[in-house]
């Protein structure tokens, strides 16, 4: 099969997993970089410049939000020409990163998630914080892997920060805000549709966030009943069949859930598992692909 392979991110190690994988199965893969690709559209419909003169039977993307406009456009007009895509409900749902909404969407259906406050107007943010009480987690809406999030330890470091943001002309709904737990455990738990593999996250010293992309280690960590149940209903809330559900276990031993990651890496679940999580995730994007 010869397979067109979208993304935006062709450095990263999982990028080159899946293309591995993908030979390894014998496949033809065209990587299509779309930070560097130039586009053609008439009459006929959009093509991108690497793969106009080429043919393929299938398409699989990951790594493409930060161009989702372009890259929609153009696999709407590959689909039209009866090519199967998988992209694991990007087009279909049109979703992005909005952390307020999936949180939304976990607690309509009553999954446990930190106690949460998003607003348009940072003084909002001021006062609800005293209710919050310190230390509070400030996180960005629209990234992931760790990144833009930050622990507030007292009201005069929040003050300052929200003085900063507000100089600097950001909008407060580029953040939410979230009650600090004190956690045992900080897991992530990794589905590929029917399949699910665990691990705990260790923060390198001095960081409080155990991202395994911010430098945290991770071992295997094996998934409970209510686990597996919790997982399966947060992934099932967003509309996925793939994602990242990141868990938290309190000290007295109650689960919630952080988030769920949409296009979650697996080199660390790799690492910690050691099993060949590119394969199972080929698979499944060639099974799933419509």
């Amino acid at each position: 099969m010869k397979i067109a392979y979208i993304t935006s991110k062709p450095n990263m190690k999982e990028t080159y997993r899946v293309r591995e994988e993908m030979e390894a199965l014998g496949h033809s893969v065209i990587l299509i970089n779309l930070s560097d690709s130039s586009f053609i559209f008439n009459e006929s419909g959009v093509k991108n410049t690497l793969i106009s003169k080429e043919t393929f039977d299938i398409i699989i993307a990951r790594d493409v939000l930060s161009y989702i406009k372009h890259y929609a456009t153009l696999v709407e007009t590959y689909r039209k020409r009866g090519i199967k895509v998988y992209d694991n409900g990007l087009t279909e749902l049109k979703y992005v990163i909005n952390k307020p909404v999936d949180l939304m969407k976990l607690a309509s259906v009553g999954v446990a998630i930190p106690k949460t406050f998003f607003t348009k107007d940072f003084g909002d943010y001021r006062k609800a914080a005293k209710s919050f009480g310190f230390p509070l987690i400030f996180k960005k809406t629209n990234m992931g892997k760790g990144v833009g999030i930050y622990l507030m330890k007292s009201e005069e470091e929040f003050a300052a920060f929200l003085d900063q943001e507000i100089k600097d002309e950001v909008k407060a709904t580029s953040y939410l805000m979230q009650e600090f737990i004190e956690y045992e455990h900080d897991l992530r738990v990794l589905v590929i549709g029917d399949q699910m593999f665990a691990m705990k996250r260790i923060p390198k010293e001095g960081d409080f966030r155990a991202n395994y992309s911010l430098g945290g280690t991770v071992k295997l960590f094996e998934i409970t009943p209510e686990i597996k149940e919790l997982a399966t209903k947060a992934i099932n809330a967003v509309g996925m069949n793939y994602g990242g559900v990141d868990v938290l276990i309190d000290k007295s031993g109650k689960l919630y859930i952080l988030e769920v990651n949409h296009n979650a890496g697996f080199a660390g679940m790799e690492e910690a598992t050691g099993k060949n999580i590119g394969k199972m995730y080929v698979e499944h994007a060639l099974k799933s692909a419509k």
